[in-house]
């Protein structure tokens, strides 16, 4: 796919109104790229057990029940994940000890040899990884692996979107009509500088209000700004 067909696609996720809807459009999106199985797990924050995750994967369910059975603890991916903030691109030499040797032995036989993990941040304190599999050699194209990092952005932010749909009917953050305004340049792509040349302030005032969108949708970047206003209906994708 090149950037406008890539961005599209990621978009859709952002339309789904629940979480079938949001999981078949995820698997998709993973399939487009060369991963044909995903995981997505996620739980309300780093200190609870991963048992209490809430995951959807289209992994084969006898190797759902084979890792949480013997080997959820040991798993490398998922410890790098809870204890960093970039992705592992992962193969048989990241399985280490006769255990995870044993663990990636048992996964291959289900078509897992290689694939990228993402670690997951929520604006609550939640905590995740979202991890692409596949059967082949590993994906070393930097422009796949930084497509993988964005569609984990739409992910997350999409996947909350449906959390608050299916229990809050999905508020609307109130933003102050200068806040709004900003966002919608920043969706355009301009930067602070062009900002405060457009509405005539200074760019500490910009950079003021930006800040101030981010803190509201307990987002750390202008990009994930940007993503959940999308998914709100508070500006058009460009």
């Amino acid at each position: 796919m090149d950037e406008v067909e890539n961005l599209n696609a990621m978009l859709e996720l952002l339309e789904c109104k629940n979480m079938s809807e949001w999981s078949a459009s995820m698997f998709k999106l993973a399939r487009q790229y060369g991963f044909p199985f995903v995981y997505f797990g996620i739980k309300s924050s780093r200190a609870v057990s991963c048992r209490s995750a809430f995951v959807q994967t289209n992994f084969s369910t006898a190797w759902r029940h084979l890792y949480d059975r013997c080997y959820y603890e040991i798993d490398p991916i998922a410890l790098h994940c809870h204890r960093h903030v970039h992705p592992l691109l992962w193969d048989e030499t990241t399985f280490a000890s006769d255990r995870q040797r044993e663990f990636y032995e048992e996964g291959s036989r289900y078509g897992l040899r290689s694939g990228i993990g993402y670690p997951i941040y929520g604006p609550q304190g939640q905590a995740g990884i979202l991890c692409f599999a596949s059967d082949g050699p590993p994906r070393e194209d930097v422009r796949i692996r930084a497509s993988l990092s964005l569609l984990r952005d739409f992910a997350c932010e999409s996947y909350f979107n449906v959390s608050r749909i299916e229990e809050t009917g999905g508020p609307v953050t109130a933003l102050t009509p200068r806040e709004l305004e900003c966002l919608r340049w920043v969706t355009a792509g301009k930067t602070s500088w062009e900002m405060s040349r457009i509405l005539s302030c200074s760019e500490a005032t910009i950079n003021f209000h930006v800040y101030n969108v981010t803190r509201k949708f307990g987002v750390q970047t202008r990009a994930q700004a940007v993503i959940r206003a999308i998914s709100e209906g508070l500006v058009a994708p460009l």
